[in-house]
């Protein structure tokens, strides 16, 4: 016996018994179900993964009227997990490119090196990012699971030998992405910086954050 499906239309050779046609009706259905499932996590699935638009005029903390613009990741330095639960990170850099970015350190070693940084929370995103213009302005930055930003001034860190995190950035919550990115304005000029999104858009510039809490430098 053939049997074809066509837009829901069962085809039988006329030699098709009715207990034949029931089965092929019940595997259709259970066909159409089993299709429909997988269309309905595989738009789940899309819906998640789309990016949230970046509009520069949604910033939350823009005292100086910026312009916002995205830009590359910076980084030079090397960061990694190194554990499954995402709750332990290692940062790899070379000594004399430590010292030649701050050039107050004061120390005789050389060739690369490791630190690991011990988490209070899992971490779904990090970057390393300018803050300011120039050598110097380097700031981990950790969007933690539950939307929380913790972060580490590296100019900081090195010259205390305190390579670990300094806290949680006071009133930035519900964070869904950081972006590196460069503030532009006629008056003052342009600086790079990082912005922390929420779901809805909107998005703090950490720049000025960072520098209130008094662990800059």
């Amino acid at each position: 016996m053939y049997i074809a499906y066509d837009k829901g239309i069962i085809f039988a050779s006329p030699a098709s018994t009715e207990e034949e046609n029931k089965n092929a009706k019940e595997e259709q259905e259970n066909t159409e179900k089993d299709n429909s499932e997988a269309q309905t996590t595989a738009d789940s699935s899309q819906e998640n993964n789309n990016v949230i638009a970046f509009d520069s005029s949604k910033c939350l903390n823009n005292e100086a009227n910026y312009d916002y613009l995205l830009n590359a990741e910076f980084n030079h330095w090397g960061i990694e997990a190194i554990d499954t639960s995402n709750t332990k990170m290692r940062l790899r850099f070379h000594w004399d490119s430590v010292k030649e970015e701050f050039f107050e350190l004061n120390s005789t070693n050389t060739g690369y090196d490791n630190v690991d940084i011990n988490l209070t929370k899992r971490v779904s995103d990090v970057e390393i990012a300018l803050i300011e213009n120039g050598a110097g302005s380097e700031v981990i930055i950790f969007l933690m699971e539950d939307g929380t930003v913790e972060y580490i001034p590296l100019r900081k860190a090195f010259l205390t030998n305190n390579i670990n995190f300094f806290g949680i950035l006071p009133g930035v919550d519900n964070i869904v992405k950081i972006y590196t990115a460069v503030a532009t304005t006629k008056s003052v000029g342009s600086h790079d910086t990082i912005l922390a999104q929420k779901s809805d858009g909107t998005f703090y510039d950490l720049a000025p954050i960072i520098k209130n809490t008094g662990n800059y430098n």
